[in-house]
């Protein structure tokens, strides 16, 4: 084969390859394969990727040069015929509880255009049905769909009175701070062990008031579950320093909102239909089940949206993504799901 015709390689020295030559032809199908550490990366992302992106970057301004990713030459005697090159990995799109396959690919955008169009009964503009906007986001979940519960319960030893160290929390124990706040209160039996509290005197424990929602009973005495459900909730993992609440985090549980049932939405987003459907009911449904519902639509003021949405779904249906569902979160998907979205 003519050298032209193919990616030359004298003397590689990168990483852990030991003066290494090839001749890698182009317009084929070249597959590196190898176990673990033999320098297939070495050769295909560090070698060949990186010096041809650094021999194009070469090519621009040195303005430009100044503003572009930089690439260290490889130890290399020699190589040429190298095209430019496009580097695709499989690296997780990772992102939060708000990222779905619907908004990174922006066909959620889409879909929701089409409801502020077409919806009945009128709901409003597109952001009334956005989980990320206050205008359509569920106020009791904020549009995550699920709620952090605290089952602080789990907490306290039943056998156990407030003198015995009933609650295994260090700020609890015998004689610390908020041992003596809530034994100071007058509200309990220091010697009752925690069995058998009556109904009345759990409410005091866990949520500061004689009944659920009722008054607070003492000034100082919050409830427990109440003050620190608040207080994991107001912080994040990286800000809970306190060794108490860092071992609320086991007694944390994670369910659905009871408000929007995981829907994310708010009742007046929810109500509105486009064929029938919610747009949640859309989001969930798989994207070939999605397609034969759009192709439904008729009104003359959704065709573009329809012709749009259709579009961009078969492409992912051609590719190999038939199964997912536009409400699927990303840090759920696949290296592989990942790399074809």
């Amino acid at each position: 084969m003519p050298e032209k015709d193919s990616i030359i390689i004298r003397g590689l020295k990168q990483n852990n390859l030991k003066n290494v030559s090839l001749d890698i032809p182009k317009g084929k199908i070249v597959v590196f394969t190898g176990v673990s550490g033999s320098g297939k990366s070495s050769i295909v992302f560090d070698t060949i990727a990186a010096e041809s992106q650094r021999q194009m970057n070469e090519t621009y301004t040195a303005f430009m040069r100044g503003r572009l990713p930089k690439f260290e030459k490889p130890r290399v005697e020699r190589i040429d015929n190298l095209s430019a090159s496009v580097i695709v990995d499989q690296s997780r799109l990772g992102g939060n509880a708000r990222s779905t396959v619907g908004t990174i690919s922006d066909m959620y955008a889409a879909l929701r255009l089409l409801y502020a169009r077409i919806g009945t009964p009128y709901a409003g503009t597109a952001s009334y049905f956005s989980f990320n906007d206050p205008n359509g986001m569920c106020k009791t979940c904020s549009g995550i769909g699920k709620i952090l519960d605290l089952d602080i319960e789990r907490a306290i030893a039943p056998d156990r009175s407030w003198n015995e160290s009933m609650l295994g929390l260090p700020a609890f124990s015998v004689g610390n701070y908020y041992w003596k706040l809530y034994t100071g209160s007058g509200l309990f039996d220091l010697d009752k062990k925690y069995r058998d509290y009556t109904p009345e005197e759990r409410n005091l424990l866990l949520y500061g008031s004689r009944e659920p929602g009722g008054p607070r009973a003492h000034k100082r005495v919050e409830g427990i579950k109440t003050q620190f459900q608040r207080l994991c909730l107001m912080k994040g993992p990286e800000e809970q320093n306190d060794r108490t609440l860092r071992k609320l985090n086991q007694f944390m549980e994670q369910r659905p909102c009871p408000a929007c049932r995981g829907r994310r939405l708010n009742e007046k987003s929810l109500a509105c239909k486009v064929a029938g459907y919610s747009i949640d009911e859309l989001c969930a449904m798989e994207f070939t089940q999605l397609v034969q519902v759009l192709q439904t639509i008729r009104d003359p003021r959704a065709a573009t949206i329809v012709e749009a949405l259709t579009a961009s779904l078969t492409r992912m249906i051609d590719i190999g993504l038939p199964y997912l569902s536009m409400d699927r979160e990303s840090c759920t998907l696949s290296g592989g799901e990942a790399e074809r979205l």
